[in-house]
């Protein structure tokens, strides 16, 4: 299955240097499903509104695709990879835990 990335929920400020209501802290998800295992990796990331004056979209009028490509974007490409790949490692830990434990009682 493909990763699905979610915006979970946004950090604004009311009072930004391009207006009101000026995004610049994105909380998301990275889920995938492997063999009936899936796993969720929950992280954020910080945009700079100020780079960009010319794009601004207030925090009412911005979709989930328009968040996640500018997220995707000012990450790069390594990151955005590093961050599937970290899904990755979960679902395979869980297939074939790296370690054990046995509880006596």
């Amino acid at each position: 299955m493909a990763k699905v990335w979610k915006v979970s929920s946004v950090e604004y400020k009311t009072t930004g240097t391009n207006g009101a209501n000026e995004i610049d802290v994105v909380h998301f998800t990275v889920t995938d499903t492997v063999d009936g295992v899936t796993k969720t990796r929950h992280d954020f990331h910080h945009l700079d509104p100020s780079t960009d004056k010319s794009s601004f979209t207030k925090m009412e009028d911005v979709t989930e695709e328009q968040l996640l490509t500018w997220v995707k974007a000012t990450m790069g490409s390594d990151r955005v990879a590093w961050q599937e790949w970290k899904v990755d490692q979960e679902i395979a830990a869980e297939k074939t835990p790296p370690r054990g434990e046995k509880i006596f009682s």
